[in-house]
């Protein structure tokens, strides 16, 4: 997240970059593309979490879920 609070993804689905002003602390790690309606993931901002001291991704493909979907329902 920049210092006006705005964060930034690309979506994997229809490739377009979004940017949108976004607090996850509060609001949580998923968003859906305003492009293609997908729900994609803030991957960047949990990489520069401070909660995530070891930035790393947790993504696991095979079923679809990382630390933050867990986190955030």
């Amino acid at each position: 997240m920049d210092s006006k609070g705005y964060v930034v993804e690309r979506c994997p689905f229809c490739e377009n970059e979004i940017e949108i002003r976004w607090n996850v602390k509060t609001e949580g790690y998923k968003i859906f593309c305003p492009y293609c309606g997908k729900q994609l993931l803030l991957c960047d901002e949990c990489l520069h979490a401070e909660d995530n001291t070891r930035h790393i991704c947790t993504y696991n493909a095979s079923v679809g879920v990382c630390m933050r979907c867990v986190l955030d329902k």
